[in-house]
């Protein structure tokens, strides 16, 4: 389907928050086509029950919990960046130069989840300098900085998703995930299908290098 046909029907889908996101970040040509043209998480908004709390793991500058929050089913969204300068960023874009109205949705934590990444070299793009002294804590306890009784996550952290999505997590409440992984789904999928979600698999198309991807999303829900 060409792009501008899928762009046309976000906007009479979502006619609002496609507008204010285009408003906000028409200078951020990169974003405005991932969320909007690609709708790349549309999947995980379509899902969303009413007074959910979303976890979003890999905040990056802000671009997701900023796109999250125009959603009214989103009440909350708990937002992890564990770089240091990719945090600074999103902390700027989020609560000082926002145009948004509903970004007080918004909790953003200088943290990561799943565990200490500083010198691991298999995280992609990994700044060692920009992860000192950051605090690691486990998806448990991120899910209970919550009390709401519906939660979905989104999870990007260029690699670090296999030490997060463990059979120790605990997953009460959490009835919808899309993640991002980066070197093969690997065990995830069958920790979750153990945890009672059902699984989609979606890998990214292969390089001209590779006849196979190692890219992808995993989709979850239940």
């Amino acid at each position: 389907m060409p792009l501008y046909i899928i762009a046309h029907l976000k906007r009479i889908i979502h006619p609002f928050q496609t507008w204010i996101w285009i408003k906000m970040r028409i200078e951020e040509s990169t974003f405005w086509h991932q969320h909007v043209i690609d709708a790349e998480y549309q999947w995980l908004v379509d899902k969303c029950r009413p007074n959910t709390t979303l976890i979003d793991i890999g905040a990056y500058e802000g671009d997701t919990p900023m796109f999250f929050s125009l959603f009214h089913n989103i009440v909350n969204i708990i937002a992890f960046e564990p770089d240091k300068t990719h945090y600074k960023r999103a902390k700027q874009l989020l609560f000082h130069e926002s145009k948004n109205p509903h970004v007080n949705k918004v909790t953003l934590y200088n943290e990561a989840v799943g565990k200490d990444h500083t010198f691991d070299d298999n995280i992609m793009y990994l700044n060692p300098k920009d992860h000192e002294n950051i605090r690691c804590i486990s998806l448990n306890d991120a899910l209970r900085l919550t009390t709401t009784s519906a939660i979905v996550i989104k999870c990007d952290c260029e690699g670090g998703e296999y030490e997060i999505f463990t059979q120790e997590a605990k997953f009460r409440n959490v009835y919808a995930i899309q993640l991002e992984y980066h070197r093969g789904p690997k065990q995830i999928p069958e920790i979750l299908k153990d945890k009672g979600f059902k699984i989609m698999l979606e890998p990214s198309k292969p390089s001209p290098a590779s006849d196979k991807s190692e890219l992808g999303y995993i989709y979850a829900w239940r």
